[in-house]
């Protein structure tokens, strides 16, 4: 190798070298900046994916809490009905005063619509009275229920909540037992007609903008906006072999938050709008 030389007092460089310590300097200047903007645009990824998730769990925890509230609203129905019936408890259970139940029975038919019939059972187990919206009174019967759950749970309970039924095979119905503060007053049953939640449920749907619906403790439908579903005693285990799907409409797919109902084994179901 030649040794550099001085040529009027200046020492010549090699300008290969130069070129090369430039070249690796810029190349490693383009490394370093390519290598911070990939930390940065990870980090700005990764920031906007927590803030996504973040967003979401909030939003998730927010629409559980109101399908939650939602199905308060629903056991409230029922509570309501209790109450009204409570009254009725507290006229004594005797043949002098049986003229003043039934007239305080009219009474809460009156009120609270969904109720269609109403019967007095003393403490024995012995019905005294039943009204009815759609037949005649009857007073006196006698009829032994001393070994019905109606009588038995609600005489130990205070109240008694019977499984969901269906009347012809249609309307689904259920049976509200409330004893008296004592057990000389006996026990008040009245026979329910679900098909009025479906305005509770109108309103659940148009508040959250979704399809909101109920299935009992089997599975089976009792109140949805299309009140056919309903009427035909769907359960959703038919829905896989062609029963219409309880979430319908363009924007809705079969994608639910749920949340169980206070007191009665109900669930409230809400189906997810499509993004």
């Amino acid at each position: 190798m030649n040794a550099p030389v001085a040529d009027g007092g200046t020492l010549r460089q090699p300008t290969g070298a130069i070129q090369y310590c430039g070249f690796l300097l810029r190349r490693y200047a383009c490394w370093l900046t390519l290598a911070v903007a990939i930390v940065l645009v990870a980090s700005r990824t990764i920031e906007g994916w927590l803030f996504d998730q973040s967003q979401k769990s909030l939003l998730d925890r927010v629409q559980q809490q109101q399908t939650e509230a939602a199905a308060g609203r629903i056991g409230l129905f029922v509570k309501e009905i209790e109450a009204q019936m409570r009254w009725l408890t507290q006229v004594p259970s005797n043949a002098a005063s049986l003229d003043e139940w039934r007239f305080e029975s009219v009474r809460v038919l009156r009120q609270v619509p969904a109720i269609t019939e109403l019967a007095r059972i003393d403490s024995t187990g012995r019905e005294q009275v039943w009204v009815s919206r759609i037949a005649a009174d009857i007073v006196g019967s006698q009829t032994d229920f001393s070994h019905e759950p109606k009588f038995v749970q609600a005489m130990a309970n205070k109240h008694y909540y019977s499984p969901v039924y269906f009347r012809r095979d249609s309307e689904p119905y259920m049976t509200l037992a409330i004893a008296g503060a004592s057990a000389d007053h006996g026990v008040v049953v009245a026979e329910v007609n679900l098909k009025l939640i479906r305005e509770v449920i109108s309103e659940i749907s148009a508040t959250l903008q979704r399809t909101a619906f109920v299935v009992d403790s089997r599975g089976r439908i009792i109140a949805h906006p299309d009140m056919s579903l309903v009427l035909r005693n769907t359960g959703l285990s038919h829905l896989a072999h062609g029963e219409k799907p309880p979430c319908n409409g363009i924007h809705q797919q079969p994608l639910t938050m749920n949340a169980p109902v206070p007191w009665l084994g109900w669930t409230l179901m809400l189906c997810q709008p499509t993004n």
